[in-house]
């Protein structure tokens, strides 16, 4: 019954980009796949207070009874 969950994926170590954070480029990229359209309506950057860059709310579709 969740409308939004809290996902956290860390910052990653200070470097470069490309180095770091992989949850954080990755998880992104896996909630826009074709399989996961059904489960989730959007996602955006969580505010400072719950993680701020190293974490994002999910906005998960209803099931439908």
């Amino acid at each position: 019954g969740f409308t939004f969950v809290l996902v956290i994926t860390g910052k990653g170590k200070p470097g470069s980009e490309s180095e770091r954070g992989v949850l954080r480029r990755q998880v992104p990229q896996w909630l826009a796949l074709p399989e996961f359209r059904t489960l989730v309506v959007g996602y955006e950057e969580a505010h400072s207070g719950h993680g701020g860059e190293g974490a994002l709310y999910v906005r998960v579709r209803r099931a439908r009874y």
